[in-house]
Formats: C-alpha cells, sequence, structure tokens
C-alpha cells in the first residue's frame, strides 16, 4: 500500500494478498450502490460509494477535490502503509440507506 497524488486529489494505492482480493471482491459485488467506509475507535475516517466490484486485488481511494493530504496520511496509517494489516477486516455492519432530496 502507498499513497499519491492523483491530479489535484490525494488517493490511497492498496494491494491485496490473493486470498484477500478474492473475499474483498465477492463484498464489494454486494455493497455495489453501497458506501464502504474505514473506522478508527468508532469514529468515520473516510467513505467512499462502490460503484463497482473490485477485483484484481489493487484498487486506488481517492479522495476528490476536497480530500487533503493530511487526511490521505491519516487513513494511510490507520490502514496500515506498507504493511501487512495487523487485524483481519471485518464486515461489522451492512445498511442501506434511502437516497435523500436535495
Amino acid at each position: 500500500m502507498a499513497w499519491l497524488a492523483s491530479g489535484d486529489a490525494p488517493a490511497i494505492v492498496i494491494s491485496l494478498r490473493r486470498d484477500a482480493a478474492v473475499r474483498f471482491e465477492a463484498a464489494t459485488r454486494r455493497l455495489v450502490g453501497s458506501r464502504l467506509v474505514v473506522t478508527l475507535d468508532e469514529k468515520l475516517i473516510a467513505g467512499a460509494l462502490v460503484e463497482a466490484p473490485i477485483s484484481g486485488g489493487r484498487f486506488q481511494i481517492t479522495l476528490g477535490r476536497y480530500g487533503t493530504h493530511d487526511l490521505a496520511s491519516t487513513i494511510a496509517l490507520v490502514l496500515g502503509v506498507g504493511e501487512p494489516l495487523s487485524v483481519p477486516l471485518l464486515l461489522v455492519d451492512e445498511r442501506r440507506l434511502p437516497p435523500r432530496a436535495g
């Protein structure tokens, strides 16, 4: 995993082992149209809309025009840049919220 600036928007590039990539693809296939979030100590750090199943074990989280390098660094730190995560990734809660008007 590494983080980089993609144009004007900071981004984090993530590579998964083959077994994790297979599980992640299955999870993101179920979550298309939903948000996938990163939390730390039950505090929301970042969230992204899953637009399509994420396959191949390599993906990028682009923070968009409002993202900062500090936020990218925080997310990269939470996700363990450059080293394997010391804990497994778990689906804790899955909710489908209705779209908001406006």
